[in-house]
């Protein structure tokens, strides 16, 4: 019996396999180099992203402009505009040709992505793109988009009139610049039934227009689902930007709930918790050892952030039914962070906890079998005693666990 070669193999398992080799480079140039059938189906799967940038605009434009022999624009599943370094900001072609100049239509060109899952824009900066290429841009159907409405990248008002209602996503995420990326951890979340329209992540921070967020919000034809919500907390309670987020609060409900604790916290926040219908997991970050904390001037006193997250979970723990993960996050090592009154309130006003994750500071070079020791002894003993699945993660990366569980 004859091998069969891997040019051999029925398209459809061919397509599979190089599906799964998207994001390995070198092993589809390596296929590709292998024969000329391989090179020309390889071909459509060795650029499912791409980023433009003020420093590429001009070669990708030339290099795909024309469909007759364009191969990269009809497989590409994710465009993402400017990047950490450069934005996208100017698109004029330097020097425009009879088939690509400013005021030629790129409907045509924006026509060729045709499986195009996700567009992301928080690198553009929309005010100052020619109109040539915002017509192309708004004319890709997109499943998902990414935006930044603070800074100079999308104005709330372009988003609300021109952007959002022209794109029609079914999500969308709001978030911060592109280079100051929001790690949102994947929790498995089913939305049933399925709604036409879902905001998958949404970020609410003071230089936010929150109030034009919120009036938008308002004006939806139904309040969207939120998968993922990120709040930096307010300073004061009663500030307006902390008075907008309450009344945010009053319109959405988010699945996943991430606080982070400012700097200084004058006041504790006090969260409408009635409105929290559909919370499943709280994380907590930005947790400072109160000991290490930098004095402050004498009359303008914050509250120590320990006690702040024990006040958190205490107000959250009215929706105990609920809640089945919960994460801290802590800037310090396991050795020298303060816990409180936080481990009590776990054990006593969470009974149907699941999960503990907690993640540290690196700081010094901590085995396996120490940190084992101190979950097993430490202040959450009696939460893994219980059948609560510990998980510590060490570096700020989140690229190592030591995971503790009980059945």
């Amino acid at each position: 019996m004859s091998a069969i070669t891997l040019d051999k193999l029925p398209p459809e398992i061919m397509e599979k396999i190089f599906t799964q080799l998207e994001y390995d480079r070198d092993a589809l140039e390596a296929l590709g180099l292998t024969c000329y059938i391989l090179s020309a189906q390889t071909r459509p799967h060795r650029f499912p992203n791409i980023t433009l940038h003020n420093q590429n605009f001009d070669m990708f434009m030339e290099l795909t402009y024309v469909p007759s022999w364009n191969s990269v624009l009809p497989h590409v599943k994710r465009l993402t505009l400017g990047n950490k370094m450069f934005p996208l900001s100017h698109c004029y072609p330097s020097s425009p040709t009879p088939d690509l100049n400013p005021s030629r239509d790129l409907t045509g060109w924006a026509s060729q992505f045709n499986v195009l899952k996700s567009l992301d824009m928080r690198g553009a900066v929309w005010a100052k793109l020619p109109q040539y290429f915002k017509s192309a841009l708004l004319s890709i159907r997109v499943e998902h988009l990414d935006v930044c409405i603070e800074g100079k990248s999308l104005a709330v008002e372009d988003f609300q009139a021109h952007v959002f209602p022209v794109l029609r996503p079914k999500s969308l995420s709001i978030s911060g610049p592109l280079w100051n990326r929001d790690f949102v951890r994947f929790y498995p979340t089913h939305l049933s039934p399925s709604p036409p329209f879902y905001i998958h992540h949404l970020r609410l921070a003071e230089a936010k227009p929150v109030q034009e967020l919120r009036d938008w919000l308002r004006h939806c034809d139904s309040p969207p689902p939120v998968i993922h919500m990120h709040i930096e907390l307010p300073k004061q309670k009663d500030s307006p930007y902390g008075l907008s987020v309450v009344e945010i609060l009053h319109v959405i409900s988010p699945i996943h709930l991430r606080l982070k604790l400012p700097s200084a916290m004058r006041d504790h926040f006090e969260f409408p918790l009635e409105t929290f219908i559909n919370l499943q997991t709280l994380q907590i970050s930005s947790i400072y050892n109160d000991n290490y904390q930098i004095p402050v001037i004498p009359g303008t006193e914050s509250v120590r952030d320990v006690p702040a997250t024990a006040v958190i979970l205490q107000q959250f723990s009215a929706l105990q039914d609920r809640i089945r993960i919960i994460q801290l996050d802590s800037v310090c090592t396991h050795l020298n962070l303060t816990f409180g009154e936080i481990p009590d309130i776990l054990s006593m006003s969470y009974p149907n906890l699941k999960k503990l994750v907690l993640t540290l500071s690196p700081g010094k070079k901590i085995g396996r079998v120490e940190l084992d020791a101190w979950l097993a002894d430490g202040p959450f003993a009696m939460l893994r005693s219980r059948g609560v699945e510990l998980t510590m993660e060490i570096s700020s990366r989140l690229s190592e666990s030591v995971i503790l569980s009980t059945v």
